[in-house]
């Protein structure tokens, strides 16, 4: 149970602090979203822990009728849809994250981009490892995660840097100097 565990809080954790960001850098008010992306996150969480505890059944079951246990607990977790709770909500909150931030547009598309393809290797190369077992596709994986968050790290750099200058401004503005609004 120990790897189910672990995943379940991996990418329910993912999902949750992907959501919670999306969120913190949202323009306007969130709405309904501000309810529905934390409790998406939480189901990602159960769907993957109920899942490994369904194997588990599995493999008991299998122990039973004089079967290789190994194999039916391996057999039932190399099907990721216990995942998709968890990769709908990454996905959803790249989404917002980059198009409800505050920054330009041309920003917010490039940094878009890059995140979608990042989270796509990372997505992939997760589900691919969990339905081979190839180790060594640990690599993509943890490497298209890092380089999703790289990507937020600039885009909400970005936004402080951006908020910055144009308090800046305002306040050259209020005390009569005119500069313009980013330099």
């Amino acid at each position: 149970l120990v790897p189910t565990y672990y995943l379940a809080t991996f990418y329910g954790g993912l999902a949750l602090g992907q959501s919670l960001l999306a969120l913190g850098v949202w323009h306007s008010p969130p709405g309904i979203w501000l309810k529905i992306l934390p409790f998406a996150s939480l189901l990602s969480f159960l769907s993957i822990a109920l899942n490994g505890e369904y194997c588990v059944l599995q493999a008991r079951h299998a122990a039973t009728t004089n079967t290789h246990p190994d194999l039916a607990y391996g057999t039932c977790i190399e099907m990721p849809y216990s995942f998709i709770p968890a990769f709908v909500t990454l996905g959803v909150s790249t989404v917002f994250l980059f198009l409800k931030g505050q920054n330009t547009r041309s920003m917010q598309y490039k940094s878009l981009c890059l995140a979608v393809t990042c989270l796509s290797i990372g997505i992939g190369s997760s589900v691919l490892l969990t339905r081979t077992g190839w180790q060594w596709l640990h690599v993509p994986t943890a490497g298209g995660f890092f380089g999703l968050f790289f990507v937020e790290l600039i885009f909400v750099r970005s936004i402080a840097s951006d908020n910055a200058k144009y308090a800046e401004s305002k306040k050259d503005v209020e005390h009569g100097e005119n500069r313009p609004l980013f330099m």
